[in-house]
């Protein structure tokens, strides 16, 4: 399954892929991204610290706490969200990447984060 909702009108930008190992896909424009992981970062969450940090060349990159990923996705308070042109689509996205996570730790498959 492609899911590339949070993508759709930003064909030929920026990406970041949710993988996983039965090649199931969340797609989304990696300007959502940043907003969601910089408003996360404010509340406290280091959720995707470690993927910023890497090296450009380190992709894909696995996220290896999965049950952790998503404990902080589901802490997120959705109620401190800064208001700007992307924060309507925050808590629809928490939601994508959070049952993604949620299907890939119940069917036991790892997940990676790719950039393109």
């Amino acid at each position: 399954m492609i899911n590339s909702k949070f993508y759709d009108d930003y064909e030929g930008e920026g990406q970041i892929i949710f993988n996983d190992e039965a090649n199931n896909k969340l797609i989304v424009w990696e300007g959502y991204i940043y907003v969601l992981m910089e408003q996360m970062f404010e509340q406290g969450s280091n959720i995707l610290s470690d993927f910023y940090s890497r090296e450009d060349d380190d992709n894909p990159w696995e996220i290896i706490n999965i049950n952790n990923a998503i404990n902080q996705f589901k802490s997120f308070n959705l109620s401190k969200i800064k208001q700007d042109g992307f924060s309507e689509y925050i808590p629809g996205l928490i939601r994508e990447i959070t049952l993604f996570l949620t299907n890939a730790l119940q069917s036991n498959k790892k997940v990676y984060i790719i950039t393109d």
